[in-house]
């Protein structure tokens, strides 16, 4: 997947990689990978304790809700539209690049 790749390329690369996840995160294909990472879990602490507690560069947000469960369209576009752009209000406040 997208994920898996571009996790063990900044890894294999030496880059320090924090990961936010929600509690509802597939994480199964990256498990192999997270004793390797920080990771958050957004839905249990602030999105800004990531970035007061390490030094962010650069965000790189690939998530996305495609429908698949049983959300409704309001749960899709708040996942989609909504923390996309609080990520994006949060890295510029830290004065993170997003990619």
């Amino acid at each position: 997947t997208l994920r898996s790749s571009l996790l063990e390329a900044l890894i294999s690369s030496n880059y320090e990689v924090v990961i936010l996840i929600r509690s509802t995160s597939d994480i199964s294909k990256i498990n192999y990978l997270l004793g390797k990472v920080v990771y958050y879990d957004v839905d249990l602490q602030p999105l800004e304790i990531a970035f007061e507690k390490h030094s962010i560069d650069y965000v790189i947000h690939i998530a996305c809700d495609y429908g698949k469960s049983s959300n409704s369209s309001y749960q899709i576009a708040e996942n989609n539209l909504m923390y996309g752009l609080k990520l994006l209000e949060v890295s510029l406040k830290y004065e993170a690049r997003f990619l």
